[in-house]
């Protein structure tokens, strides 16, 4: 299943080439808590999680084609 990924602030560290936005490809059963596995993203309490501009929560499974943006709701300034 093909997904697109939109990594905010910090978590774009952990895409693939330091891109914010890219495409990936999940098992079919394939969660948010999986995604960010692959990842290897550390979920975090102040973590934002949308999926086709919805909140979500990481237990969610996902669909093909979604989009799913990950933010952190807290930065350093």
């Amino acid at each position: 299943m093909r997904i697109q990924v939109n990594l905010i602030g910090a978590f774009h560290r952990s895409a693939p080439g330091n891109e914010e936005e890219f495409e990936l490809n999940l098992g079919p059963e394939a969660t948010i808590q999986s995604l960010l596995d692959h990842l290897g993203i550390d979920p975090v309490k102040h973590m934002i999680i949308l999926i086709n501009g919805r909140p979500a929560q990481k237990e969610q499974t996902l669909s093909e084609a979604d989009r799913v943006t990950l933010l952190s709701g807290v930065e350093g300034g």
